[in-house]
C-alpha cells in the first residue's frame, strides 16, 4: 500500500485503518478483490499519483474500482476460436484479479500477436483461394471459346479478372 505522510505514528495508524476500511468496504459492496485494489494503489503510488486529500484518495479508489468492473464486463463479452488466445486472455484475467496490471499487459499484446498472426495466415488464404477462382473462371472461359461460345468465354473471363 502506498505510504501516506503523516506527523504521528498514531496518525499513520489511523490513516492505514481508514485505507483498509475502505478497501474491504469496496470489497464488500463490489466484489473486487483486495488484491486488485491494492494493486490500484500500488499504481497510484508508482505514477505519483496518490491525492494528500483522504476524500480525493477514496473518490479516485471508487472510479478505479467501477473501471475494473466494466473492463470485467468487457473481457465476459470476449470469444476467441483459437485455444491459444483463450488460453493467454485467461492468464490475462487472473493477472488482473491479482493486481499484476504490468504482466497483464504483457499478456494481452501476446494475445493481439496471436491474432494479428492469425488474421495474416487467413487474408494469404483468402488470397489464395480468390487467385485459385480465378483460375478455374479462366479455364472455364478458355472451355467456352475452344467451344465457340465466345460470349460465355468473355463473362468467364471477365470475371477471373475482377477476381484479381
Amino acid at each position: 500500500m502506498p505510504e501516506l505522510t503523516v506527523q504521528t505514528a498514531a496518525g499513520v495508524a489511523r490513516v492505514e485503518d481508514k485505507l483498509d476500511s475502505l478497501l474491504r468496504r469496496l470489497e464488500a459492496e463490489k466484489g473486487i478483490p483486495i488484491a486488485v485494489l491494492q494493486g490500484i494503489l500500488r499504481r497510484f503510488d508508482a505514477k505519483n499519483h496518490v491525492p494528500d486529500d483522504p476524500a480525493e484518495l477514496q473518490r479516485r479508489l471508487e472510479e478505479q474500482a467501477d473501471e475494473y468492473l466494466r473492463l470485467l464486463a468487457r473481457w465476459e463479452s470476449l470469444f476467441s476460436d483459437d485455444p491459444a488466445v483463450t488460453e493467454v486472455r485467461d492468464a490475462e484475467r487472473e493477472a488482473i484479479e491479482r493486481g499484476e496490471f504490468e504482466w497483464a499487459d504483457q499478456l494481452l499484446e501476446e494475445a493481439t500477436d496471436l491474432d494479428l498472426a492469425a488474421a495474416s495466415r487467413l487474408v494469404a488464404a483468402a488470397r489464395a483461394k480468390q487467385r485459385s477462382a480465378a483460375e478455374s473462371l479462366v479455364l472455364r472461359g478458355e472451355t467456352a471459346h475452344l467451344a465457340l461460345d465466345y460470349p460465355a468465354a468473355a463473362r468467364h473471363c471477365g470475371s477471373a479478372h475482377r477476381r484479381l
